[in-house]
């Protein structure tokens, strides 16, 4: 129970077949939403958990200007920073009558084309998440991660927009373990905005995860280094 909602594309499977009931709940698979732990504040996840009877945080009303309020608190469903993006966080914000925002094409930020992730005891080249329209995701395994021990990674990135021309090549500790991978949609978003920032390309670090998850974490990072050839780099 209590598992986190996010946003996704939208799809026909089960998961995304929601009713609301007479009782102001509303329900998934046979389980409602709720807000995490109970909790007031603004941006408080909203998870989904056990129907109750007596729990007045499972309690929503729908507006005909489609605001979903909770019937408790006032506060309304909301994408977590009002960013709408593949597996955003569901959240409860103040009502306000203003329009979500993709944020890769408004401010270059949320879901890259490109990362590397942590998960199942394995480094990952994953992305597409953020891709506008609907996602092209994809998950490539590096190699192993292995907690207190080095890893050393270098990336060579062809940037485009185009699938049939951006590529990936990764090498973990000195060993190929990707070669010439091109994302299904590509390595770059495509966007109509004319701002520099959007066109260019960027590399932001930090440990970028569900908000739902709460132990702690932590990475180290000894040297990073951008160049145009693998001597550049230290590779």
């Amino acid at each position: 129970m209590n598992n986190p909602l996010q946003l996704d594309t939208c799809g026909t499977n089960a998961g995304q077949q929601w009713s609301r009931y007479s009782d102001g709940t509303l329900r998934v698979q046979g389980l409602c939403a709720d807000l995490l732990n109970g909790a007031t504040a603004s941006n408080t996840r909203v998870v989904l958990a056990a129907c109750s009877t007596t729990s007045t945080f499972q309690r929503w009303t729908l507006y005909a200007a489609g605001y979903v309020q909770n019937q408790k608190f006032g506060t309304c469903l909301a994408p977590l920073n009002n960013q709408v993006y593949a597996k955003v966080a569901v959240v409860v914000a103040t009502c306000a009558n203003v329009a979500a925002h993709h944020p890769v094409e408004e401010r270059g930020d949320g879901s890259p084309p490109l990362e590397i992730s942590v998960g199942k005891g394995t480094l990952n080249l994953e992305g597409g998440y953020g891709y506008p329209g609907a996602p092209r995701t994809f998950s490539q395994v590096v190699g192993p991660a292995t907690t207190g021990q080095r890893t050393d990674l270098v990336l060579h990135v062809f940037f485009s927009r185009d699938p049939a021309k951006g590529s990936v090549d990764v090498w973990r500790n000195g060993a190929a373990a990707i070669a010439g991978y091109r994302p299904a949609g590509g390595t770059l978003y495509p966007t109509d905005v004319t701002s520099t920032d959007s066109l260019q390309s960027y590399w932001k670090m930090g440990i970028y995860r569900d908000s739902a998850i709460t132990q702690q974490a932590q990475y180290t990072i000894e040297e990073a280094r951008v160049g145009n050839t693998r001597t550049q780099v230290g590779g």
